[in-house]
C-alpha cells in the first residue's frame, strides 16, 4: 500500500488527495468511459447518426480516389481543419463538394430525432445513468450493465414515440421544458427532462428487456 496514501475514512467530496489520482483513473476508464461509450452511441438517433456520418465519409474517401474535381482540397483545406467553406477563400467546386458531403452527413431531426441532441436531454440521460448505478450496485449490476440496460429500455419505448411525448403542446411539458417552442434550460427544467426520461425507462415497452444472462453479457 501507498504510505503516503489517505486514510480511507478522511476521504471526501471536498478534499481530493494526488495518492486518489490512479484509482480515479481506473475507475474512469473501467466503468465511466464504456458506460458513456453506450449512452451515446448505442441510443438508435445516435447510432444511426453514426452510420450516416461514415457513409458521408466513405462516399468522400470514393470521391477523393476518382480524383474528382474539388473533393480532395475540400477534405484537406477545410473538413480536416474543421472549417466551413467561404466564398472568400474557397473556389465553386470545393464549395460543391462541401455541400453535397453535408447533405449526406446531415443529422436526421424526423419524428423528435432532435430532442436527442439538446444538452438538457443529455444530460438527463447521463443523470439517469448515475441514479440508477448507484441503485443497481447492490443487484451486481455494474455501471456498464446499467448504462446498457437503460439504452434497452429507451430504445423500446422513447425513441419513436419522442415527438408525440414531447410536443410542444402538451399540458405537462408547457412552461416545465418549453416556453412555446423554446427550450427551457433552468434547474426546474433539467428535473422535469431527467423525471421525463426515468419514466420512459419504467413505461411497459421499456420494461420489454432481454433474458437477465444478455444484460450480464
Amino acid at each position: 500500500s501507498d504510505p503516503d496514501a489517505i486514510p480511507i475514512d478522511q476521504i471526501s467530496d471536498t478534499d481530493f488527495h494526488s495518492s486518489q489520482i490512479s484509482i480515479l483513473r481506473e475507475r474512469i476508464e473501467s466503468y465511466i468511459v464504456p458506460s458513456l461509450n453506450i449512452l451515446f452511441r448505442e441510443l438508435s438517433p445516435y447510432k444511426n447518426q453514426e452510420k450516416k456520418l461514415k457513409s458521408a465519409f466513405k462516399w468522400l474517401e470514393d470521391k477523393v480516389v476518382q480524383q474528382s474535381p474539388g473533393y480532395e482540397t475540400y477534405k484537406i483545406t477545410a473538413l480536416q481543419n474543421f472549417r466551413s467553406t467561404q466564398i472568400e477563400v474557397d473556389t465553386s467546386v470545393v464549395r460543391d463538394a462541401a455541400s453535397e458531403f453535408e447533405e449526406l452527413a446531415k443529422r436526421d431531426e424526423e419524428n423528435g430525432s432532435k430532442f436527442f441532441y439538446y444538452n438538457v436531454f443529455q444530460q438527463a440521460l447521463i443523470r439517469n445513468w448515475i441514479n440508477l448505478a448507484k441503485h443497481l450496485t447492490k443487484y451486481e449490476l455494474t455501471p456498464i450493465q446499467t448504462a446498457n440496460l437503460m439504452i434497452k429500455a429507451l430504445n423500446n419505448s422513447f425513441v419513436e414515440k419522442a415527438s408525440k411525448i414531447l410536443a410542444y403542446d402538451a399540458l405537462y411539458v408547457r412552461r416545465m421544458i418549453f416556453t412555446g417552442e423554446r427550450v427551457l434550460i433552468n434547474e426546474r427544467a433539467k428535473t422535469a427532462w431527467t423525471d421525463l426520461v426515468a419514466v420512459s425507462l419504467g413505461s411497459t415497452e421499456g420494461l420489454r428487456l432481454p433474458p437477465k444472462n444478455v444484460l450480464h453479457s
